[in-house]
């Protein structure tokens, strides 16, 4: 992996892992090590519009996501494991033979039957991503599986089994998109889309995690970083959430996903009113604002943000994440302007 690890990435990403190496350079040397294995597939393929234009992952189809998150200064992202040219349900397989390269930790045999099951007899898009995480304390990764498409009590006995709360709304239809596994802390989380959701919907879904208590204090977050009354209503068409369990003592956490063009508008908006909620929770700001230069004054409707994640313990600060394609003005995007940055698994599809 050292001998990989000295071969400049895709310049967008690689402008990425510059910034952060300023500050955390050991991170960010082993970070760099993890995508080129990661990417392998992406960097083999000979077509760059395949590698790099096709992905779902992101609006203008680039297959690598970075975050931001008021927990800590990491450096996070989620990527693709292959491209289209892999089918969606070989995806899983191949993203344990990539972790086993970059890990001890090991998905527990029936957490992987479990995950392996649910991708059987339905149609996927993406199939699997991986997320990656680099610090001082080391790294960690986790999977992101997709679940086709099915009415939600099909996986009524899943959920139970994973010891996953099992959501429904007497008015909204409630959808299983997606499964997640940290292969360090085990936690198990599911993520669910809903259309459509008003005021009353949020402490339903937030007192199934033991944390109904606070959905006034998360309601009271958003819409002041809104800007505007919320008028009992979450912006955007598809509302995603997700609830997070581990086999010991921790506690379960919930998590809204709002789309942050939804929310705030275009990049430029994202980014103050991002900003100014994180330094709220005491965030330090200063690498998001550098990643984000080159977004401060775009203000068309395709943005590079993606996902605000919102994330609810029964105590503790409420924790925000942010999904951002990386790039900026500084490469050139061929995409409508419907194609803003976003996740398959909250859409309508």
């Amino acid at each position: 992996m050292n001998a990989i690890a000295t071969v400049p990435h895709q310049p967008a990403i690689q402008a990425v892992l510059d910034l952060y190496a300023k500050t955390a350079p050991v991170p960010v040397a082993r970070a760099t090590a993890a995508l080129h294995v990661l990417l392998h597939d992406l960097y083999r393929e000979p077509d760059a519009a395949i590698a790099w234009q096709t992905s779902t992952l992101t609006g203008d189809g680039f297959p690598l996501e970075f975050a931001v998150t008021s927990s800590d200064a990491d450096l996070r992202y989620t990527t693709e494991i292959s491209t289209p040219l892999v089918a969606p349900v070989q995806r899983l397989a191949l993203a344990q033979q990539r972790l086993r390269q970059l890990t001890a930790a090991e998905i527990p045999a029936a957490v992987l039957a479990r995950l392996q099951q649910v991708q059987q007899g339905g149609e996927l898009r993406y199939g699997t991503w991986v997320g990656g995480r680099h610090g001082l304390r080391g790294d960690s990764y986790k999977l992101y599986v997709e679940v086709p498409a099915a009415d939600l009590a099909t996986f009524r006995t899943l959920l139970t089994a994973c010891q996953i709360p099992y959501p429904t709304l007497a008015d909204r239809p409630v959808r299983l998109r997606m499964l997640g596994y940290h292969l360090m802390s085990r936690r198990l989380e599911a993520y669910f889309r809903v259309p459509q959701v008003e005021s009353y919907h949020v402490p339903r879904l937030m007192q199934l995690c033991g944390v109904g208590d606070r959905a006034p204090e998360l309601w009271d977050l958003i819409e002041a970083s809104y800007g505007y009354s919320l008028r009992g209503k979450l912006p955007g068409g598809s509302v995603g959430f997700s609830y997070s369990v581990a086999p010991d003592d921790l506690s379960p956490i919930f998590t809204l996903f709002l789309f942050a063009r939804a929310l705030w508008g275009g990049d430029a908006r994202i980014r103050r009113q991002f900003s100014a909620l994180a330094a709220q929770q005491g965030c330090d700001v200063t690498p998001y604002h550098q990643l984000t230069q080159p977004l401060a004054l775009r203000h068309t409707w395709a943005t590079d943000h993606g996902l605000l994640g919102v994330g609810v313990a029964a105590t503790g600060s409420i924790a925000l994440s942010l999904g951002i394609r990386p790039g900026g003005t500084t490469i050139t995007h061929n995409r409508d302007v419907s194609s803003s940055a976003t996740r398959p698994w909250l859409d309508g599809k």
